[in-house]
């Protein structure tokens, strides 16, 4: 498979809540992914294989998501949007998260 070079633009106000402290979330996607991830000034490089390096972009923007609606990244959140983006090979479903509250049943159709 072909290697890729991804840059991806994260404001810096959610730099730090998606990469998480001294990059401890940052590290994790590239572990998971095998990929190497360049930080400057809030442009995010991704480099490697094609397939992966996507899976790690749609990580990164669904995590960038949950930021800019004013929640805290856990590492929760963090493996959570690995599992689906793997799983599914797809747009994580972060895209369509809402807040609920714990009275509300969740049910979704797929």
């Amino acid at each position: 498979m072909a290697e890729k070079e991804l840059i991806l633009d994260i404001p810096l106000e959610h730099e730090m809540n998606i990469l998480g402290d001294m990059d401890k979330y940052l590290r994790k996607l590239q572990r998971q992914f095998s990929v190497n991830i360049i930080d400057r000034d809030g442009l995010l490089k991704i480099i490697g294989e094609e397939e992966n390096a996507e899976k790690t972009k749609e990580v990164l923007l669904s995590l960038l998501k949950l930021s800019e609606k004013g929640n805290r990244i856990s590492e929760q959140n963090v493996d959570y949007a690995i599992s689906l983006t793997i799983k599914e090979g797809r747009r994580s479903s972060f895209y369509s998260w809402k807040r609920i509250s714990w009275q509300e049943p969740l049910l979704e159709s797929r």
